[in-house]
């Protein structure tokens, strides 16, 4: 086989064995197994970085431990997904990741993104912290 064809296998087992980590993980955080979860998804990560699902998780898992630094830089990368489908509940968490650092500005920002997606919680706490005015 020539270097391009091994190359093109291994991106592809990759990913492969990246999304059966991620699953792994998804059963994990469900079991209440946080920490495993997290090293699941870590390991999806890096077999491919652009596992959106992982960044994800692995940036609500963050977020849950009140590590909001890298919660935001992982969610804010799980937003480049294409297929992202959640209604605002990314920039919603983004935005609650904010305001728990004391950062209004960049808080409602991401709480506006997630109110004109509809996202549930997101108008009264866009309200509560006076981001309209």
């Amino acid at each position: 086989k020539s270097i391009l064809g091994q190359l093109d296998l291994k991106v592809n087992i990759d990913s492969l064995l990246s999304k059966a980590q991620s699953d792994i993980g998804t059963r994990l955080m469900a079991q209440r197994k946080k920490e495993e979860a997290a090293q699941a998804f870590e390991k999806a990560i890096s077999l491919d970085s652009t596992n959106y699902a992982a960044i994800q998780s692995l940036g609500l898992y963050y977020s849950g431990k009140k590590d909001f630094e890298k919660a935001i830089v992982l969610l804010k990368k799980s937003l480049k997904n294409p297929n992202l489908k959640d209604n605002g509940r990314t920039e919603f968490i983004i935005g609650l990741s904010y305001s728990a650092k004391y950062d209004l500005a960049n808080a409602c920002k991401y709480l506006k993104i997630a109110k004109e997606k509809k996202y549930p919680k997101a108008e009264r706490l866009y309200n509560r912290l006076s981001c309209s005015h």
